[in-house]
């Protein structure tokens, strides 16, 4: 048999003891498991994969040899049953809705929908689409478990009518603001029927000639007078009802009933099953970790029947009362079976490397090598004592890596140190060999690759580091003491601007100083990888400056604020800002203007 059959299910193996084959016919519920010769093109897939990994580590090949393989196929089947459950949704409305199928009351409605769903339960086309909705996936549904799938191909709805207990089916409510009487008190008034005067505002004398008080003319003395809103009778047209006493309804909007719509749909959820506890743990355990993607190391043909909604209504049709009866006690779920045919091989590998024996597990019609035992630590342990050399100083560190680089894996480990941070170093190596190697031990060496590396910059950087320092103390003395930072002042509109130009200085400064120890640090790395990086890819390794680059950060900041003080005891101008801080800082240590 090869790796990758076109269609295994056309030609499966067949055991060799005719006694299993009887066996699995009594007993069709059971996996049927059939022996495998040892087939060369399946178990050379395992040396194979192997040979990938060893391949570049200085080690030869031909001594790789394959002591023992023991394959199987495994035919078993599966199933993915869909779980069909409704989905309803309810909305009250106003007015008698027209569209929706037409119920007398919410028991009806119970029932139609009862009827209805039990009616699409039992359609042939509607199992048939909804058997495709889920088998049209790419997974069809194979090891999923609780996927819901929606179904908006079915949907129905139903309304019934009630009558509006608010207002009685007459559409009408009593006006609030008036309690149905049409009239409200006057707002002027206050339903007195009347106002203070208009021209001595209740007081009944007005200032008369000579400063004399003489009585109102207009209320002759009563101080009020008849208000004008209302015409004297306390009482004027309610602003609501306008005199009718009574307002729309507001729950049934004036129409003295109210729709009770209910929306139904459907919605599937699936059940994977398969005999779990028949098959081998690992198979299992892989079946449970790969899930959906197990499809990708077997072989799954659906076993759906011929005529599918023939069959099913030939089904429904010889079932008998009590079995129906029994079905429709649950009308909320029904379900429907899809049934997979499963073929998965595997196979148990040892090798023979440098005497010793090592096991492989391979999987899937593809010969994937799933685990091997480690065995890569011993091929390559020459390259890892030179990377220890480097690490400890022991001879020249850049040779050193070099040799180590000899053997592709460790090659692999230093180039990632070199280009990216630790944390994802690791992450990168561990998946570019994840079979061969223990994870353990992968961390250990890109830790020691990285230490080797910063082993290498660590003299270019501490040089970039004083070159920058040099270079910083020429900048921050030329700002301060010289005329730049007066000129700039006087260009500037406010003196926040100058503030800000004297940390943006510091900033150039830090990055001037880092820069320098990148670029001292880079000629290094560059040379010392001369070899080892692909030519012409050595610009992708950014040097990493470790401690150095925190050092960096405080000895130019120190360095800025020096230059600052300066300015205190030379007569060039004091920054405000600096100004401000000794003032707090030191109380009476800066002169009052």
């Amino acid at each position: 048999m090869t790796d990758s059959p076109e269609n295994p299910f056309e030609n499966p193996a067949v055991p060799e003891n005719p006694s299993a084959q009887e066996e699995t016919a009594e007993k069709p519920s059971k996996i049927r498991i059939h022996k495998l010769e040892i087939d060369p093109d399946y178990k050379n897939k395992a040396l194979e994969r192997v040979h990938k990994i060893i391949e570049g580590n200085k080690y030869d090949l031909d001594k790789v040899i394959l002591v023992s393989f023991e394959g199987e196929i495994l035919q078993f089947p599966a199933e993915t049953t869909l779980k069909v459950s409704m989905k309803i949704s309810k909305k009250k409305m106003p007015g008698r809705l027209k569209g929706p199928v037409l119920v007398d009351n919410e028991q009806a409605l119970k029932v139609s929908i009862a009827k209805e769903y039990d009616k699409m339960a039992q359609d042939p086309e509607m199992i048939r689409k909804i058997t495709e909705t889920a088998t049209a996936r790419e997974d069809r549904c194979f090891a999923q478990q609780n996927l819901v799938l929606q179904l908006p191909f079915w949907k129905k709805e139903f309304v019934w009518f009630e009558g509006c207990t608010s207002c009685r089916t007459t559409g009408k409510s009593k006006c609030q603001r008036c309690a149905g009487k049409g009239v409200d008190q006057c707002p002027r008034c206050n339903g007195s029927g009347m106002c203070p005067c208009t021209q001595c505002r209740g007081s009944q004398m007005i200032q008369g000639p000579q400063g004399r008080k003489i009585q109102c003319p207009t209320c002759h003395g009563r101080g009020r007078m008849s208000c004008i809103l209302c015409n004297q009778s306390g009482r004027v047209q309610c602003p609501v009802c306008r005199t009718k006493g009574f307002t729309v309804c507001p729950v049934c909007q004036g129409n003295g009933w109210s729709s009770n719509l209910e929306i139904i749909e459907i919605e599937a959820k699936t059940d994977f099953t398969y005999p779990e506890e028949e098959l081998p743990e690992k198979i299992v355990a892989l079946m449970k970790e790969l899930g959906p993607k197990i499809s990708q190391h077997a072989q799954i043909q659906l076993a759906l029947p011929e005529d599918d909604p023939e069959k099913v209504k030939l089904e429904e049709e010889n079932k008998t009362e009590e079995e129906k009866k029994k079905e429709r006690q649950n009308i909320d779920v029904f379900t429907i079976p899809i049934k997979y045919d499963v073929l998965l091989p595997y196979g148990h590998v040892e090798f023979d490397i440098g005497g010793q024996t090592y096991y492989a597990f391979m999987f899937g019609h593809t010969g994937t090598v799933i685990h091997v035992s480690p065995f890569l630590e011993e091929i390559i342990k020459n390259g890892i004592r030179k990377l220890e050399d480097a690490v400890d100083g022991r001879g020249d560190v850049a040779a050193n890596l070099r040799m180590a680089a000899e053997y592709r894996t460790i090659r692999d480990v230093i180039i990632c140190a070199a280009r990216l941070p630790l944390m994802k170093a690791i992450e990168k190596v561990k998946e570019r060999n994840a079979l061969g190697i223990r994870d353990e031990t992968v961390s250990d060496l890109v830790v020691k690759a990285d230490r080797a590396i910063k082993k290498i910059t660590d003299r270019p950087r501490l040089f970039g580091l004083l070159a920058g320092l040099a270079l910083n103390v020429g900048l921050f003395g030329a700002y301060f003491q010289g005329p730049v930072r007066s000129l700039l002042g006087t260009k500037l509109p406010a003196e926040i601007l100058l503030n800000l130009a004297d940390f943006a200085l510091l900033g150039l400064g830090i990055w001037i100083a880092v820069l320098l120890m990148q670029s001292f640090a880079s000629g290094a790395i560059k040379k010392a990888m001369a070899g080892i990086v692909p030519k012409g890819k050595e610009g992708k390794m950014t040097p990493k400056l470790g401690t150095k680059g925190f050092w960096a950060f405080i000895i130019i900041a120190a360095t800025f604020f020096v230059a600052v003080e300066s300015t205190r005891h030379t007569g060039a101008t004091v920054p405000g800002w600096y100004q401000g801080f000794i003032g707090r800082l030191i109380p009476g240590s800066v002169p009052k203007p």
